[in-house]
C-alpha cells in the first residue's frame, strides 16, 4: 500500500482547502498501521518458513531467539572450511552434508565446528532420514576437541540425550538424561531445535516431540560442537541449514516447564 504524505509545511493549507482529502489519508493511515501490526504480530506468534522453504519453524520455548550468530547452508561441492570432516564417508550432494558411518572406522560419522557457544543459546537444524540412521549433536567442553559433555540423539523413533562420562577426570560422570519417543518419517527434511539455558535443555523435531532434560554438564562452557550419522555402511542421511541464535529466558518458560516434565 502506498500512503500519501502529509507534513506539517502542507498541513494548514489542507485543512482550510479539502477535508475530504486529509480524512482519506488518516483512515489509509490507520488500515496501514493496522496491516504492519497484524504482518509484526505473526512474525512473533507464528512459526515460519526456513530460507529454502522446506518446513515451518517452530516457535521457540526455553528461550528467545536473538542474533544469528552462525549459519551454514552447505552450498557448493566443496567442505565449508569452518569445519572439520571426521569418520565417516561424508560428501557435498545437492547442496547439503550428506553422511554414512562406515563400519572400518570403528567410529560414528562425525563433522565438527571449532567455535564455542554461547549460554543460553538456540540451535536449528535439519535433517532427512534415508534409511535407519540416526542423527546426534555432541556438544563438547573446552579442554579439546572430543572433551564431550552431552550428546542429543535423534532416531525415527525417538529423541535422547545423554551426559558423557570425562576422558579426563574418572569422577566427572554422565548418565542417560531424558527420552521421548515419536514416529519421523524418511525422506522428509524434519527441524531439529535444541535450546539450552543453564543446565537446562529442550529439544524438539518440528513443531512437536518435545524432550526436556536438565544436567550439571549441560550447563558447562561449551567449546565445540559436532554432527554425528551413525548406522550401519551405507545408511546415509542429510543435514542442511545449521543455525545457532544467540538467546535470552523465554518469560513464559516457568509456566510452560511444568507441562514438559
Amino acid at each position: 500500500m502506498k500512503l500519501k504524505r502529509l507534513s506539517c509545511y502542507k498541513m494548514q493549507p489542507i485543512l482550510r482547502g479539502n477535508p475530504t482529502f486529509i480524512h482519506v489519508s488518516l483512515k489509509e493511515a490507520i488500515r496501514a498501521t493496522r496491516l504492519l501490526a497484524f504482518i509484526f504480530l505473526c512474525g512473533h506468534l507464528c512459526p515460519t518458513l526456513s530460507a529454502d522453504n522446506k518446513h515451518p519453524q517452530a516457535p521457540t520455548l526455553l528461550n528467545m531467539e536473538g542474533a544469528m550468530i552462525m549459519e551454514e547452508t552447505f552450498t557448493g561441492t566443496e567442505f565449508p572450511k569452518e569445519w572439520t570432516k571426521g569418520a565417516g564417508d561424508w560428501s557435498m550432494l545437492d547442496n547439503t552434508l550428506h553422511g554414512s558411518q562406515r563400519t572400518s572406522d570403528h567410529h560414528i560419522a562425525f563433522f565438527y565446528r571449532m567455535m564455542p557457544l554461547p549460554n543460553p543459546v538456540v540451535m536449528r537444524c535439519d535433517v532427512r532420514f534415508e534409511g535407519n540412521e540416526v542423527f546426534a549433536f555432541a556438544f563438547n567442553g573446552t579442554i579439546r576437541q572430543d572433551d564431550h559433555l552431552f550428546v542429543i540423539s535423534v532416531s525415527k523413533d525417538e529423541i535422547s540425550a545423554k551426559a558423557i562420562n570425562s576422558k579426563f577426570d574418572k569422577n566427572d560422570l554422565g548418565g542417560q538424561i531424558a527420552s521421548v519417543s515419536h514416529d519421523l518419517s524418511e525422506n522428509t527434511w524434519h527441524t531439529v531445535t535444541i535450546e539450552v539455558r543453564g543446565p537446562e535443555m529442550v529439544v524438539y523435531v518440528d513443531p512437536q516431540h518435545v524432550l526436556y532434560g536438565t544436567h550439571d554438564k549441560v550447563g558447562r562452557p561449551i567449546g565445540n560442537f559436532g554432527l554425528r550419522i551413525g548406522g550401519d555402511d551405507n545408511h546415509y542421511g542429510s543435514i542442511d541449514n545449521v543455525r545457532i541464535y544467540s538467546a535470552r529466558k523465554n518469560p513464559i518458560w516457568d509456566k510452560r516447564k511444568a507441562s514438559l516434565k
